[in-house]
């Protein structure tokens, strides 16, 4: 989705466009807003697969939502 005003207020609605992703993707322009989500799946049957967010790339706009963190270091003594 992208907003469609050039201006985006949070004490006002904010019409969206919604966009449609085919196979050859989407080439993203520099300055637009893009609103979206994925759904991945991350699994091993041998190991722990981590995902952090950094803050670099926070800053950038792309957030990764966790719920609980997976203590890689084993039982705790």
């Amino acid at each position: 989705m992208v907003y469609t005003g050039s201006v985006i207020d949070a004490h006002q609605p904010n019409p969206p466009r919604c966009l449609r992703i085919g196979p050859s993707g989407l080439v993203l322009t520099p300055g637009e807003l893009y609103l979206g989500h994925t759904l991945e799946q991350v699994g091993s049957d041998t190991y722990v697969p981590l995902l952090f967010g950094r803050s670099s790339v926070g800053r950038l706009g792309l957030f990764v939502e966790i719920t609980a963190p997976i203590d890689s270091y084993g039982p705790h003594e």
